[in-house]
C-alpha cells in the first residue's frame, strides 16, 4: 500500500461514557462506517432506503445490529438523522483539528530519543562519488522526421435537413416521458399523522419534522390571537403538546376545521375565560369528545356538529328546600282529607309549583 496517497480517518481511542454507552451494537456500527463511508462534511446519503437498511447495506453487519446500533447512535446524539441523510456532527472537527502543541512536543522528543540510540543513525563508511568516463561517448546521430501522411480526402457532407418550425404564435405542446412513472400523490393530514405516529424513521423521508407543519402553526397562532398571548414560545420539537395532541386527533380523523373550531368555541365559554391555565393546546386538543363540544359552541363553525344530549337542570338550593316544604305540607293535609279536599290541595300545588318556576326562571335581557 502507498500510504502517502492512501486516505485515512482518525479512530480516536479513549473510552469515553458516550462510547461505553452504546454498547456492542453502537461501537460496531461506527467503527465501520467511519472506514469510508461519510463523505468529507461529515453526511451518509441513505439513498432512499430506511437508515437502518442503508447502514445493513454499508456495512454488511446483520440487520438487527445494524438496527440496535444506529438507535443507539441517534439516542446518543452522536448521529442525527434529517430528509433522508444520516450527520455526523463532530466529525468534521475531529478529523481536522489539529494536534496540541503538547502532543507535538512529545512526539519530537521520542524522535530524538529513537536517534541517539541508533535506531536512526547513517551508516559508518559513506560511498566515494562516481569517477568521471575516461573517454566520452559520442553524440547519438539525430532521427529523421517521419514525413506526414496525406490527409484522405473529405466525402461531402450532405446538407442537414430542414426541420420545419412552428408557425409564430402557435402552441407548442411539450414532450411527455411516457416512461417516468407519475407522481405519486401528497399525503394528506390525517395519513401524515398516522405514519409519524407510527414509525417517524420512515415518516422522515416523505414529509418534514411536524413542529414544522403549518397547520401546527396556524393552530398556535389561533390560540394566541383568539386569547390574546403576547408572550409566545417557539415550538422546540415534536413532543410539545402543541404538536403531539393535534397529531393524535388528526390520526383519528378529525380536520382542521374541527380543531380551529373548537379554539374559537373555548373563547365562548367563560371560565376558559377566567382561567388562563385552560387557555391552551393542552386543554383543548386534550380528547375528541372536548374537541367536538368546544366546537359546536364555535359561533363561525363551518358545518354541522352531532347534537350533543341535553344536560339535566340543577336545582338551585333554595329552589329545592321550597319544593320539600310543599310536599311536607301537602302530605300533611291530606293524611284525613276526603276527596274533595285533595283535589283542592293538588290544585294549590301546581299553582305552588308554576309560581316557584316563574320565580327562579333566568330572564333574558
Amino acid at each position: 500500500m502507498n500510504y502517502p496517497d492512501e486516505d485515512y480517518a482518525r479512530f480516536y481511542t479513549r473510552e469515553t461514557i458516550t462510547w461505553l454507552a452504546l454498547e456492542y451494537e453502537g461501537q460496531a456500527v461506527m467503527s465501520l462506517m467511519l472506514h469510508g463511508k461519510f463523505d468529507r462534511s461529515g453526511v451518509f446519503d441513505c439513498g432512499g432506503h430506511p437508515p437502518s437498511h442503508a447502514v445493513t447495506l454499508a456495512t454488511r453487519c446483520p440487520p438487527e445490529v445494524a438496527r440496535i446500533g444506529l438507535q443507539r447512535l441517534i439516542d446518543t446524539k452522536t448521529w442525527v438523522v434529517n430528509n433522508g441523510q444520516i450527520i455526523w456532527p463532530n466529525y468534521v472537527y475531529a478529523q481536522t483539528c489539529r494536534r496540541s502543541d503538547r502532543a507535538r512536543k512529545r512526539e519530537s522528543r521520542e524522535n530524538t530519543a529513537r536517534e541517539a540510540m541508533g535506531h536512526l543513525s547513517p551508516p559508518v563508511t559513506s560511498r566515494h562519488p562516481e569517477s568521471p568516463l575516461v573517454t566520452p561517448k559520442p553524440k547519438p546521430k539525430p532521427k529523421p522526421k517521419p514525413k506526414p501522411k496525406p490527409k484522405p480526402k473529405e466525402r461531402e457532407q450532405a446538407p442537414p435537413a430542414q426541420v420545419s418550425e412552428p408557425a409564430a404564435g402557435a402552441p407548442v405542446e411539450p414532450e411527455i416521458d411516457r416512461s417516468a412513472p407519475p407522481p405519486a400523490p401528497p399525503l394528506t393530514l390525517q395519513e401524515k399523522s398516522a405514519l409519524w405516529l407510527r414509525n417517524p424513521s420512515d415518516a422522515s423521508y416523505v414529509a418534514p419534522a411536524p413542529h414544522q407543519w403549518p397547520e401546527v402553526v396556524e393552530l398556535d397562532n389561533r390560540i394566541a390571537q383568539v386569547f390574546g398571548h403576547t408572550r409566545r414560545i417557539k415550538i422546540p420539537h415534536n413532543g410539545d403538546p402543541r404538536v403531539k395532541l393535534p397529531m393524535l386527533l388528526w390520526a383519528a380523523g378529525i380536520e382542521q376545521q374541527d380543531l380551529l373550531d373548537a379554539i374559537d368555541g373555548a373563547a365562548q365559554d367563560k371560565y376558559t375565560r377566567d382561567h388562563s391555565h385552560q387557555q391552551t393546546a393542552t386543554w383543548i386538543f386534550d380528547n375528541a369528545e372536548r374537541v367536538q363540544e368546544l366546537a359546536r359552541a364555535a359561533p363561525s363553525a363551518t358545518k354541522a356538529k352531532p347534537i350533543s344530549k341535553p344536560v339535566a337542570h340543577a336545582p338551585d338550593p333554595s329552589e329545592a328546600a321550597l319544593a320539600a316544604r310543599t310536599k311536607e305540607r301537602l302530605a300533611k293535609a291530606m293524611a284525613d282529607a276526603t276527596p274533595e279536599e285533595i283535589a283542592r290541595a293538588e290544585s294549590a300545588a301546581r299553582a305552588v309549583a308554576g309560581a316557584t318556576q316563574e320565580l327562579f326562571r333566568p330572564h333574558s335581557k
